[in-house]
């Protein structure tokens, strides 16, 4: 009878305990994401004073599929060996490159840190690629808003502010996370967004 008392109060404790462990871990995981998140703002400020622009949202190599083409983008800019790139440092961030739609082109950009030809993704701590959005085209979404986000091809499109009615960071970029909940919600709600 003991026993059984005992296994029931571990069992009430585990209940109670498990959500909230599971809660702490997406929790750690925002956080890092937010910080990831920061430092690829800096990054891209850092190009925008070199090149006078922002890495564009997609179309600058041929032979790729029109998915995941933001961040691919950004990724081939970010990575650049012109004007003092690259913004990102490949050692730090070559665990978080993916290709998560599994496309190449027939070679490498020029000027790139890149001796492959996959088109490669960043990914967030939750293991999708971040979406990525030049303000030129937050009115065409449609070019370039196919992504392979929690294993589903999703279309991303820029967000309004609701307070305001005007694209989020306009002449700049949005850059977003889909965040721990695997929904893509185009930069709100849960979604991990540079703008917040």
């Amino acid at each position: 009878m003991e026993l059984l008392v005992v296994i029931s109060i571990i069992g009430v404790l585990v209940a109670i305990g498990l959500p909230a462990l599971v809660a702490a871990r997406k929790h750690s995981k925002e956080k890092a994401c937010r910080a990831v998140g920061v430092q690829i703002d800096t990054a891209l400020t850092s190009y925008e004073t070199k090149f006078a622009d922002y890495p564009p949202s997609g179309g600058f190599v041929k032979g790729a599929n029109d998915i995941n083409q933001g961040c691919e983008s950004l990724v081939w800019h970010l990575f650049t060996t012109q004007k003092g790139g690259p913004f990102l440092d490949m050692s730090t961030w070559e665990d978080s490159l993916v290709n998560g739609d599994a496309d190449a082109t027939a070679k490498p950009p020029d000027s790139s840190m890149f001796m492959k030809n996959e088109l490669v993704e960043l990914a967030d701590p939750f293991k999708n690629p971040f979406v990525y959005f030049h303000s030129r085209d937050y009115s065409k979404p449609a070019k370039f808003g196919k992504y392979t986000l929690a294993g589903k091809e999703v279309e991303c499109v820029p967000q309004k502010s609701l307070k305001t009615g005007n694209y989020h960071a306009p002449g700049k970029y949005m850059l977003w996370s889909i965040g721990g909940d695997d929904e893509n919600q185009n930069g709100g709600e849960e979604d991990v967004a540079s703008w917040n």
